[in-house]
């Protein structure tokens, strides 16, 4: 990322311009009035630029008839300025991320070659969601000086952003990492549905994740009545069985990705779900089919005492 800046002379706006030579392209720049009519300041924001590139800033002059202007040359640094006034910049981090939780993430920094010579001291990480402004986005709760960190929620609301991990040494040095692109897991919250209900069981169903976080789920996590057990499948329904009749059950869902990526995520408000009521304890000398069968025999006795006498 490099802003380019430069003062020209000119009629109109629209004759301000930069090229880069050897590349046919004009590059649109920011472009301010100065005090006169006829100054202006041009700022041109590259967000892939390259050290040691060269720009040039044109205007067009009327009296020459040709373009005219300066050439300006890229040099890529990174200045803080909570650093010693004479800092050392160097690029050399390797950044391995993943996501954690939800709107969080795990990254794990390495210098690319060799150990950093002097003791870490911090480590920060900066956020870019408009390509064009650096921010800190930090959120860390573990790492300052470790290689391992973890946010537990960025400090940026957007779906798809760059961060940058940077590193300070005792000695004043400043370790860079290139900028690595970030695609948290999204806001989900499951919504359960029961579909069944029996006196010893629940049938309940809930709606799919999005891909980001359904792609990395190995199970889903049931909580029945404050006990917690995972699926073996990965299917959107469950059967739970072993209940009790007449009784009402609290139930959560909540998809679980692995655990280096922060194992289950948010879980689904609590639903209330009742078994079917308990059958009826009626004694068997009450029951319509046993009464049927004692009058079938008292009826067979008068019927043969009837007869025989």
């Amino acid at each position: 990322m490099a802003e380019l800046t430069c003062n020209v002379e000119g009629y109109a706006e629209d004759d301000v311009k930069w090229i880069k030579p050897n590349d046919h392209r004009n590059y649109d720049g920011k472009i301010s009035r100065l005090d006169g009519e006829d100054r202006f300041t041009t700022t041109l924001t590259l967000k892939n630029a390259k050290d040691g590139e060269v720009y040039k800033c044109l205007t067009y002059d009327e009296i020459s008839k040709q373009s005219v202007g300066d050439n300006v040359t890229v040099k890529v640094i990174s200045h803080r300025s909570s650093q010693p006034d004479n800092p050392t910049y160097l690029d050399g981090l390797k950044v391995i991320l993943a996501p954690y939780k939800q709107g969080g993430a795990k990254l794990t920094w390495r210098t690319r070659n060799a150990n950093l010579s002097n003791p870490v001291e911090f480590v920060s990480i900066e956020c870019n969601a408009t390509g064009i402004t650096w921010q800190n986005c930090g959120g860390i709760s573990k790492c300052p000086q470790k290689k391992d960190c973890i946010v537990n929620k960025w400090k940026i609301n957007a779906a798809n952003f760059e961060i940058r991990v940077i590193v300070n040494d005792s000695s004043g040095t400043t370790y860079n990492s290139d900028p690595i692109n970030v695609t948290p897991y999204p806001a989900f919250v499951p919504s359960i549905k029961i579909s069944e209900s029996t006196q010893n069981s629940i049938s309940i169903t809930w709606n799919k994740p999005p891909d980001a976080i359904f792609n990395d789920t190995e199970s889903y996590e049931i909580t029945v009545a404050g006990k917690k057990k995972r699926t073996n499948s990965l299917k959107l329904s469950k059967i739970i069985e072993r209940l009790e009749c007449g009784k009402t059950y609290s139930i959560k869902v909540a998809p679980c990705v692995s655990d280096s990526n922060g194992g289950c995520l948010t879980a689904s408000e609590e639903m209330k779900a009742d078994t079917k009521p308990c059958e009826k304890n009626i004694s068997p000398i009450s029951r319509p089919e046993t009464s049927t069968i004692v009058l079938s025999i008292f009826s067979l006795y008068f019927l043969a005492k009837y007869e025989f006498n």
